[in-house]
């Protein structure tokens, strides 16, 4: 009878450990399916924008012409948290089940040439991995309230688009160009 349950015991463990519970190439979703879970590495990297599509630039930031250059990101393995760009530009959040919402929260930034030039900035990026170290990054820029100085058209500014990064394991985020 010992042999039975400690049979009937070991058979349950093995289906468990069939079952994917624990494995770090999938694990169910919230709604009950399976997907392949990416990593990203924990410190701070550069990301190298691959490619960018889906550009709507109407703060005339110049965001196509950056394709080849490098962002810094920064993951905090301790907290989750996943942060992308210098000084956090296009904001923090955490990323699960390959996706997340990184935001910058509304504040006031100021032309490095002309001090008499400012305006507020909100930057909200929605992060979907697509391999280890790899992911797009769908972002919404909202600057308003621009002064006069600046010599923009309109007080108010959205800027859309998709950049798709890489990880440039060569570079540490404070070395990125």
């Amino acid at each position: 009878m010992k042999v039975l349950k400690l049979s009937t015991m070991m058979m349950g463990l093995a289906l468990l450990g069939m079952s994917g519970c624990g494995s770090s190439e999938s694990t169910d979703t919230q709604d009950g399916g399976d997907v392949t879970l990416y990593k990203i590495s924990p410190g701070a990297y550069c990301y190298k924008i691959t490619g960018v599509s889906a550009v709507n630039d109407g703060c005339e930031l110049g965001v196509a012409g950056l394709v080849g250059q490098a962002l810094p990101g920064n993951y905090d393995a301790a907290t989750g948290t996943f942060t992308l760009g210098t000084e956090g530009s296009l904001g923090g959040g955490v990323i699960q089940y390959n996706q997340g919402t990184l935001v910058r929260q509304k504040g006031t930034v100021t032309d490095s040439v002309d001090p008499t030039c400012s305006w507020s900035q909100q930057d909200t990026t929605l992060v979907t991995m697509s391999a280890d170290n790899q992911f797009s990054a769908a972002v919404t820029e909202v600057q308003d309230t621009i002064a006069a100085a600046c010599g923009a058209a309109a007080a108010t500014c959205t800027s859309t688009w998709t950049w798709t990064f890489a990880i440039d394991g060569t570079l540490t985020a404070p070395g990125c160009k």
